[in-house]
């Protein structure tokens, strides 16, 4: 095959506007997210549900917030490479399917020590989610829109945080704290049916294994209608080395220094995200707010982290890694105030929305960099490695928090211990070093 008969993909895809197929694929990746995050952050909502019917003390709840935090951790490790090895589409839908099972069968739990056990499992799913469809989300986008477009995919997370905590806070009084887990079933297990017809493959990935696949070109007809192959042309793309294992080749081209401080940085966003999430309703509620009040507490954490992550997008997208760790700082601050102010109730509840108002759009923030950071053949597996790493920092959190708790910390004091890994992920953010690009053509199967 000839130079002449390459067709760049990738021209052919950024010289297009947004159009309503791509729109519909990120659309279906965001409703996995919103779903996935609705079912990651349950089980923070029933929390002082679970302290009343099993007669536990507050610390108890550590191990059962952390199983599902380990898997998540571990699905995120596994699942994503195999999204860059068989595809985007069934790595999703293995998760969906994973977690959405797991979730309901919750239900069946008569104590703590059995449900940490269920949580675990569904952790599984969870943990290949959000990493797998922010990575389709990047394939489907234009270059130039893909990091905001990842960002705010992102918060469909918070979104979907934040309806549940407020479904959950009607619902958990009249139907009882294992409502939640029904309903946390019920929507992947649709979802799974909605993904099977409608969802389609990465082209961005179908293109490395079979320029002239009728796939792929199916696909390509849908984003660029007005296009047409040349007789005997392929698609093809800027050239990345498949063979080998993914993971090694995130220290490859001079990444090393830029993965391990992405790991950092989304250990400490999830230390903070997870820990705040998770303990907040028990924590308002040992203060003397109502069940209601503990779980808004939660929801106005989401919302602020959903309007955050829309008003700051420009701005990071615009200032990069330096509007990143501003946010970052903001974050601290937020977190700091909130300490101080958490026997307050109300006020307290104010300081938690811009709390999440910086997390929640750092965070994002960091999924949409890291998305543009590294080549297709290894996106699912650089965002499922940091997710993963990040799921260490989700998995720490929590269980600092239950041993400082157990110190008999104040909650002030608890509050504001999290404001140093906000620091220290701003420091990281600055010493990221720009990515190398490649040019040359990859082959295509002929």
């Amino acid at each position: 095959m000839t130079a002449a008969t390459f067709v760049d993909l990738k021209t052919v895809m950024d010289d297009k506007k947004l159009g309503s197929f791509q729109l519909l694929m990120i659309s279906l990746c965001a409703l996995v997210i919103a779903i996935d995050g609705f079912d990651t952050q349950m089980i923070g909502f029933v929390g002082p549900a679970l302290l009343a019917e099993f007669k536990a003390a507050r610390p108890a709840l550590g191990p059962v917030f952390s199983a599902g935090l380990v898997g998540l951790m571990i699905g995120s490790l596994i699942i994503s490479p195999i999204a860059d090895r068989i595809g985007r589409k069934p790595a999703i839908m293995g998760s969906v399917i994973l977690f959405g099972v797991f979730s309901f069968l919750c239900i069946l739990s008569t104590s703590l020590q059995e449900l940490t056990i269920w949580r675990f499992l569904t952790g599984i799913g969870l943990g290949g989610g959000i990493p797998t469809a922010l990575t389709l989300v990047g394939d489907y986008a234009p270059e130039t829109r893909r990091g905001s477009l990842v960002m705010l995919c992102s918060l469909a997370n918070s979104f979907g945080s934040a309806v549940g905590a407020l479904l959950a806070g009607e619902m958990i009084p009249i139907l009882g704290w294992r409502s939640v887990f029904v309903l946390g079933g019920i929507l992947p297990l649709v979802l799974f049916v909605v993904l099977y017809f409608a969802l389609k493959e990465s082209p961005r990935w179908l293109v490395m294994r079979d320029g002239r696949s009728p796939s792929l070109i199916s696909i390509m007809k849908r984003i660029a209608p007005s296009f047409s192959l040349p007789e005997g042309a392929a698609f093809s793309v800027a050239y990345e080395d498949t063979k080998g294992i993914p993971v090694s080749k995130l220290f490859t081209d001079g990444r090393t220094v830029a993965t391990l401080l992405l790991w950092v940085i989304f250990f400490m966003g999830y230390l903070n995200l997870f820990s705040l999430s998770n303990w907040l309703p028990t924590m308002m509620a040992s203060v003397g707010a109502s069940p209601r009040e503990a779980v808004a507490s939660t929801a106005l954490f989401q919302i602020g982290g959903f309007c955050g992550g829309i008003i700051l997008s420009g701005f990071v997208h615009k200032r990069g890694v330096k509007g990143l760790a501003l946010s970052y700082l903001g974050m601290a601050s937020f977190i700091i105030l909130t300490g101080l102010l958490s026997t307050q109730v109300y006020l307290a509840m104010t300081a938690v929305f811009f709390a999440g108002f910086f997390l929640i759009a750092s965070v994002t923030g960091v999924n949409g960099f890291t998305a543009t950071y590294y080549p297709v053949s290894i996106r699912a597996t650089g965002l499922g490695w940091s997710f993963g790493m990040g799921r260490f920092g989700s998995i720490v959190g929590p269980l600092v928090a239950a041993l400082l708790i157990s110190f008999q910390w104040a909650n002030q004091d608890v509050f504001m211990s999290f404001a140093v890994p906000a620091v220290v992920a701003a420091g990281a953010l600055m010493m990221i070093p720009r990515p190398k690009e490649t040019t040359q053509m990859a082959p295509v199967t002929a």
